[in-house]
């Protein structure tokens, strides 16, 4: 969504569409200026307040404010290619397999998060990838093959379309004015296991929608060393997110109860977790 906020994103880590690409967000960071514990206003980069630069890259809001951040840029083509493919949800098991063996190998311009839902108001529990492509555009029907292929596709709604426009697709569902209650993970790999434990525990109610799903990780993000900075999950291929959500007013202990039942399953499949999760 468009309106995340940099400091918490860039001090945290920063996943997103291009980050198998280019890296997360914090590995782009190339200087900031920051307002530390002392009061004092500090510069730091690679060669000055170097441990300080380390630090902040990852360590969160911990070591101060950040007023002023430094980013590395990239040449860009502004249109992706990218959107939204909904599967029938009897392939939600062979889909998330698929995911969980073609990701790893996918390219790095290659960008998917598979979400399973169930949503509110008893609509049928569905499963569905969002997508992004930031490779040349001639090749991307080739890239897109092996998931069209995964399962039976019921929406293709992958179009070029402006990178901004893309980030700005979730905005209008993003529950603001709502309750929602989220847990996350890294994952290595997405066992049988864990694929059991997601589907087989997702839960339908009138007042909630219930959901679990992936961001992709891997790429370039992986090929930076551990201790290059304070973020140091490099191993992860993916981050695990689960959860619900509900309009205001409800009571919201079942649903709070649910979320941590839910996630109790699936965690025995994670290894540590995001701080911009928690």
């Amino acid at each position: 969504v468009s309106h995340t906020g940099v400091g918490g994103l860039a001090t945290g880590g920063g996943f997103g569409r291009l980050g198998r690409k280019y890296g997360l967000t914090l590995d782009n960071i190339k200087s900031i200026q920051i307002v530390t514990a002392d009061g004092q206003l500090r510069y730091a980069d690679e060669n000055e307040n170097s441990d300080l630069f380390w630090g902040v890259r990852g360590g969160g809001g911990n070591f101060g404010i950040v007023t002023m951040f430094e980013f590395q840029l990239h040449p860009m083509n502004k249109d992706v290619v990218g959107g939204r493919i909904t599967f029938d949800f009897k392939d939600v098991k062979q889909l998330l397999r698929f995911h969980g063996e073609h990701s790893l190998e996918a390219s790095w311009d290659m960008y998917q998060d598979p979400v399973v839902f169930a949503p509110p108001m008893g609509y049928g529990n569905t499963v569905y990838f969002d997508v992004c492509y930031s490779g040349p555009h001639k090749d991307a029907d080739k890239a897109f093959a092996p998931l069209r292929k995964a399962g039976k596709v019921i929406h293709d709604e992958i179009d070029i379309i402006d990178y901004r426009d893309l980030q700005k697709s979730g905005d209008d569902d993003d529950p603001r004015g709502a309750s929602q209650y989220l847990k996350g993970g890294y994952t290595i790999n997405i066992s049988d296991g864990l694929i059991d434990a997601i589907v087989d525990n997702l839960e339908a109610h009138p007042e909630r929608g219930s959901m679990a799903f992936f961001q992709q990780s891997g790429g370039k993000i992986n090929t930076i060393a551990s201790d290059a900075t304070a973020f140091p999950s490099r191993y992860a291929e993916h981050n695990l997110i689960t959860g619900s959500f509900w309009t205001v007013g409800v009571d919201t202990a079942p649903h709070m109860a649910w979320s941590r039942r839910y996630w109790k399953t699936v965690s025995p499949y994670t290894d540590g977790f995001y701080i911009n999760d928690e």
